[in-house]
């Protein structure tokens, strides 16, 4: 009875996987579309603008209806990596502008140091000079 069980739910989930070969395993993209992408990304700026919100990628992941790992996935997809860049483009451009208008720019800080590593990095630099008293003495032997 229970290997029977197993070797049903093995055959379902086979089935289901193996059902869409260009697909492969796992779930259906929620947005098969990259122009209905465009559109979802258009409406969210549009209505973070207006009520003087932030552009997060964790705001466009939940008028999405996922997380901002599934986003990142999405960028891995040639189809829709430029779109998934360009709003990341509307964020970093958003959290920049915070620097110079915002009242405390600490948070657009780490925001860009953490979330635009490539261009973003919190880096402190210190020069240190040594005096040195006494001699160097180079040898240097030819075989």
């Amino acid at each position: 009875m229970k290997s029977e069980l197993l070797f049903n739910t093995l055959s379902a989930i086979l089935r289901f996987t193996m059902s869409d070969e260009k697909r492969g395993p796992g779930r259906p993209l929620k947005i098969q579309d990259p122009t209905l992408l465009d559109e979802k990304i258009l409406k969210w700026k549009t209505q973070r603008e207006g009520k003087n919100l932030p552009l997060t990628m964790t705001s466009l992941a939940v008028l999405l209806d996922c997380d901002v790992d599934t986003l990142t996935r999405y960028q891995g997809r040639e189809d829709f990596a430029d779109r998934i860049k360009r709003a990341k483009q509307f964020c970093e451009a958003y959290a920049e502008d915070q620097l110079f208008i915002g009242k405390n720019p600490a948070g657009a800080i780490f925001n860009l140091c953490n979330n635009y590593k490539e261009r973003w990095q919190n880096k402190q630099y210190r020069e240190e000079k040594q005096e040195h008293s006494g001699t160097l003495e180079v040898h240097v032997h030819k075989d």
